[in-house]
């Protein structure tokens, strides 16, 4: 710095730009790198770790028999954004999962999720808790459906093509 009648005049000298990347070249491919790749794959790991379970009991039965769907009752747990709807339609496919019938035509599907609606409607919707509800009820509405005229069928079938299951 020299002094002059207009005030100090400052030199060129190397600032924080010239120090950092004297740093950076010194110690990022050493320490800094490693660290962060590392912190890459342990994130990703736990992402994508699948859920620990509980080895399962093998005198219990996963999937109920045909005696057990009479009397069978099942809850879920409701998550935040949940609404009847998006329950309802999970309540058909997990049952359709576990009936596996080819037969169950869209409009089927959504008469049942409708009707399975006004049922669960009664139950409030907290997020954290459960919601239950009877397969055979599930049941008596997927197969209720071949009781409607042929034009309440067309009718629930028109709806069902605009519905994403």
């Amino acid at each position: 710095m020299s002094d002059s009648k207009t005030g100090p005049i400052f030199d060129k000298e190397p600032g924080w730009g010239h120090s950092v990347s004297k740093w950076l070249n010194r110690y990022l491919i050493t320490h800094i790198a490693p660290i962060l790749i590392g912190a890459l794959i342990i994130g990703l790991y736990v992402r994508y770790l699948p859920a620990r379970k509980s080895p399962a009991d093998p005198t219990v039965s996963t999937s109920p028999s045909p005696t057990d769907q009479q009397t069978a009752w099942t809850s879920d747990a409701i998550r935040r954004g949940d609404s009847y709807t998006s329950i309802a339609r999970a309540i058909v496919n997990r049952v359709l999962m576990i009936e596996q019938t080819g037969t169950i035509t869209r409009g089927a599907r959504l008469y049942a999720e409708t009707k399975l609606v006004q049922d669960i409607k009664a139950q409030p919707l907290v997020v954290g808790g459960t919601l239950s509800y009877s397969q055979p009820a599930v049941f008596d509405y997927l197969y209720g459906f071949d009781k409607l005229s042929p034009a309440q069928k067309a009718k629930w079938e028109s709806y069902a093509r605009y519905i994403k299951f």
